[in-house]
């Protein structure tokens, strides 16, 4: 995967391309974050943290706006799996991958991966700012999951939906006019896709962090 930009240049292209608008976040603000939070690592991702219906259409491609598939007009009920996951506006994750070799692993599997090397999966909104800021990160015939968010249902149970970011392919009543372009969709628990890998994080940056 190739490295970012830096937090503050980060910052400055979600102000750019108008993904604080509608929020409650400024554009003093999010900048006084991203140097907050500037850290030694050059592949450091800035985590604009609102409603994936919100930041779906920042992905761009090919000329195209992202977008949620309507069949997840629920995406906002996805959140992080992990109680220690931030829950601040704007927060920060060291080395954001796409792990290929997972291709074809269902997301149950992937996630007991994930536990075994000790790394997090990507949360919906960490990977929908990745592919807003570094959109080559999804090709087509592989995208990513993000199963560090799920959605509770009111039983307390785990929704079986798993939440991913990939192209479209132009078919079905939500993509007409829209081939190539990045989607917000899901797949099954217990399902596995070739063309759908994981993405993940080594660590989360809540607070201003020193140089490591």
């Amino acid at each position: 995967m190739s490295r970012q930009p830096t937090l503050e240049d980060q910052a400055r292209h979600l102000i750019e391309v108008g993904a604080l608008e509608g929020t409650d976040v400024s554009a003093p603000e999010l900048l006084l974050r991203a140097r907050e939070l500037t850290l030694a690592r050059e592949d450091a991702l800035l985590v604009f943290n609102a409603a994936p219906s919100h930041l779906a259409q920042f992905m761009k491609r090919e000329g195209h706006a992202g977008f949620v598939t309507t069949n997840m007009a629920d995406a906002d009920m996805f959140t992080p799996i992990d109680p220690d996951c931030p829950r601040e506006s704007v927060y920060a994750i060291a080395t954001p991958t796409r792990d290929d070799s997972l291709a074809g692993m269902s997301p149950e599997h992937a996630v007991q991966h994930f536990a075994s090397e000790a790394v997090a999966p990507l949360t919906l909104v960490e990977g929908i700012n990745w592919v807003i800021q570094s959109p080559e990160v999804v090709k087509a015939g592989m995208g990513f999951m993000t199963p560090g968010s799920r959605m509770v249902k009111s039983d307390g149970h785990l929704d079986s939906r798993v939440p991913g970011i990939w192209v479209a392919g132009g078919t079905g009543k939500d993509e007409a006019g829209r081939k190539g372009a990045l989607k917000v969709g899901w797949c099954w628990w217990r399902n596995v896709h070739s063309w759908l890998t994981f993405a993940s994080t080594e660590r989360r940056y809540a607070s201003p962090a020193k140089p490591d």
